[in-house]
């Protein structure tokens, strides 16, 4: 169960580096915001590869925290990394905002357990 605790820890990393990143975000274009745009992304596809480790090495896990849209986390990861009609940033915004505070929340349940 080591490596699923290493992918936990993992998973909360990558969610603290997007909340220090959303610091740096807002509408504009300029080339800081486009940075922390590009670096949260990269955290979210990381976020998403760790859920999908989890589902194939550990999928009783995953039923532990149903309210967590793990499927959801997968895909996101897929469209950031093969940018299916690329990235919008209010689907960031919305993952920064609404969705991490509760998987963070989740992750660290499933530590403790």
């Amino acid at each position: 169960m080591n490596e699923c605790r290493d992918i936990l820890d993992r998973i909360t990393r990558f969610i603290d580096e997007c909340g220090r990143e959303a610091e740096r975000l807002d509408d504009g274009d300029d080339f800081t915001s486009l940075m922390a745009y590009k670096a949260v992304a990269l955290d979210l596809a990381q976020i998403g590869e760790s859920v999908n480790s989890l589902r194939k090495k550990y999928p009783e896990i995953l039923t532990t925290e149903p309210d967590i849209p793990w499927g959801d986390i997968i895909g996101l990861r897929n469209i950031i990394v093969h940018n299916y009609d690329g990235i919008i940033r209010d689907e960031i915004k919305e993952s920064l905002r609404e969705n991490l505070p509760a998987l963070k929340s989740a992750v660290g349940r499933l530590r403790a357990s």
